[in-house]
């Protein structure tokens, strides 16, 4: 690998934005928000230094180079000479009347101060794989990266299917109505991973998904990934029956367990409401319940405590405190799963759904 130091000004930048790769695998999408671009633009103006940008030389159709550390600064300043925001607050001080000006707006002294900014670039020829993707999380330094973004760095089987089912899968999107900001669509797919390689149950901490990403011996068209695909397409189906509101993490392990069972044991086609309605159930009651656990082990004039608050207060235990460990999400499945068969079956229709043997 060689790196070579270069110097380009902010019109070359621009220039050659359609020959540069902002979003290789390894990288996160655009983060920044526009008064941290507005802050980037403002630091330009006042002459501050600009942490280097590195980029990797490639020989692609598209592309040229890739980000290896610097996007958010190269889409700033693209976005800007752009027109895509105008200058922000943070430079009311400066002379020349700038804040809610675009690149547009500005006199040709203020655009050629941005315009022939010099950016320090260090490119790098001949980098492999590997090589690029530590220096990319050295380069973040442990510190700008969560563990999905570090797991979504590493080369590999399972990254690949985790990071492909993250972009095209539709049940993401309709889980929480939240963007997948810093991975976390990432995150879940790992977790359904895990939990399918696993045949149930285990632990979910982030030492054992990085673990998971470390089996090169992973085989994407392989039964395991077949059958969590099949189950998150089912979920799917049920999550669009209420968008947004499959909200935390261990709601979405919770479903999961679920229903990957019952899928193996029933024909479940047209009982996606039914399913919805059983899981919004429990989160009102859990919500409900969460400020005054105490009362749901009280027991009636005899001492006897109801089953199904005894139910109630340990699936909550369960969800509220170390809920990534084996043993809190099988509690967790166990009441789950016991209350989405008693909301879709009951002991007759069993046997009406239950799918027939093979063989």
């Amino acid at each position: 690998m060689e790196a070579i130091n270069e110097t380009w000004t902010v019109f070359t930048v621009h220039q050659r934005r359609h020959r540069i790769d902002p979003r290789p695998p390894y990288q996160r999408g655009p983060v920044w928000t526009v008064s941290k671009q507005q802050l980037l633009i403002d630091s330009l103006l006042r002459g501050y230094d600009m942490p280097k940008i590195y980029l990797r030389k490639v020989d692609r159709e598209l592309y040229q180079h890739e980000v290896i550390d610097g996007q958010q600064r190269l889409r700033a300043l693209w976005a800007f000479l752009d027109d895509e925001y105008a200058i922000g607050e943070a430079s009311d001080d400066l002379p020349g009347n700038l804040v809610g000006k675009t690149y547009s707006d500005l006199d040709m002294d203020h655009k050629d101060k941005i315009g022939l900014f010099k950016v320090s670039i260090s490119e790098l020829r001949d980098a492999s794989e590997i090589a690029v993707r530590e220096l990319f999380l050295r380069l973040q330094g442990g510190e700008s990266l969560n563990r999905a973004e570090k797991r979504n760095a590493l080369a590999g089987p399972v990254r690949n299917f985790v990071h492909t089912l993250a972009e095209e899968h539709p049940l993401f999107p309709v889980l929480n109505g939240l963007p997948n900001k810093r991975f976390s669509w990432q995150e879940l797919g790992a977790i359904a991973l895990r939990l399918e390689i696993a045949d149930g149950p285990a632990d979910l901490k982030g030492a054992d998904l990085s673990s998971l990403y470390e089996d090169h011996s992973f085989d994407p068209n392989g039964s395991v990934a077949k059958n969590c695909i099949r189950t998150l397409d089912f979920m799917g189906r049920v999550a669009r029956i209420s968008p947004g509101k499959i909200k935390t993490r261990w709601a979405f392990v919770d479903m999961y367990l679920a229903l990957r069972v019952l899928l193996g044991e029933y024909d479940l086609s047209g009982r996606e409401e039914e399913i919805i309605q059983s899981h919004l159930d429990l989160e009102s009651e859990r919500l409900e319940a969460a400020g005054s656990l105490e009362e749901l082990l009280a027991g009636d004039d005899s001492g006897t405590s109801d089953p199904d608050k005894v139910d109630l207060f340990n699936y909550i235990s369960a969800f509220s405190r170390e809920g990534a460990t084996r043993r809190n999400v099988e509690a967790r499945h166990r009441i789950y799963l016991k209350r989405l068969r008693a909301a879709l079956f009951s002991e007759n229709e069993v046997s009406i759904h239950s799918r027939p043997s093979e063989g």
